[in-house]
């Protein structure tokens, strides 16, 4: 199957708004066609990288990190190096069987040379984050929005909104809304979703709580499709990192 790549510059993070002239109310089938679409174009992947963008609403304080280098190959291979901020320098390796389901960790500067193995959902790998590593990719992305959807479909108490196409990171998206009532066990109250027109898959997520305070919020930019990278890109022996 040959090998497509798709670039988001991340020079100029810009969205361009339409939402108040094009605000329309889609069709359920319309969100079904949509959820089963960006279901199949990630099922064809098997890899993939990119710059990721984090906003984390951790203790009451908006956490942002900017530039991580991110790779992931499906399922359980992921590896994430912060390249500025509080955190540069810091690497993450999850290899999953390959070094006992831990995450093979080292922070910046003269800290780097220790290397610590922690369970991924444990205490530790948690603290400053509101997912584990294993909870960081598209398809986890994918299976929130889904559960959110289809549990709304049918106790028909949610909204659900088309807000037309935007230019985010210069790609054209598509961007869809979800409000969720309170106290129903939804996975936030507002749901924004930005689907890359070309690739059909989410390459931005921003999720609201109840007050309208965003909580989350994750762009993958210069999201490159079934890249070269194989077994070496998850191996602590890499030469090219810190491990």
């Amino acid at each position: 199957m040959r090998k497509k790549a798709f670039y988001i510059s991340t020079l100029f993070l810009i969205t361009f708004s339409v939402f108040s002239s094009n605000t329309q109310k889609p069709k359920v089938n319309e969100f079904d066609n949509m959820i089963k679409s960006v279901d199949e174009a990630y099922s064809k992947i098997s890899k993939y990288t990119c710059t990721l963008y984090k906003k984390e609403l951790i203790d009451g304080k908006l956490v942002i990190e900017n530039n991580i280098t991110y790779k992931h190959f499906k399922p359980d291979f992921y590896y994430l190096k912060w390249n500025e901020g509080d955190k540069e320098g810091t690497e993450a390796l999850y290899a999953g069987k390959k070094y006992n389901y831990k995450v093979l960790a080292h922070k910046g500067g003269l800290l780097k040379i220790i290397t610590v193995k922690l369970d991924p959902t444990g205490s530790t790998a948690m603290k400053g984050n509101r997912h584990s590593i294993l909870e960081s990719d598209i398809g986890f992305i994918i299976k929130f929005v889904k559960n959110n959807y289809y549990k709304a479909k049918s106790n028909k108490d949610s909204e659900f909104f088309y807000l037309g196409e935007n230019v985010l990171c210069g790609r054209k998206v598509k961007v869809y809304k979800a409000i969720f009532p309170d106290k129903k066990g939804y996975y936030g109250h507002i749901t924004e979703l930005y689907i890359d027109k070309e690739l059909n898959l989410p390459i931005k997520v921003e999720v609201f709580d109840w007050n309208n305070v965003l909580f989350e919020s994750y762009l993958m930019a210069s999201l490159n499709i079934n890249p070269n990278i194989g077994e070496y890109d998850f191996d602590k022996d890499n030469i090219n990192y810190g491990f």
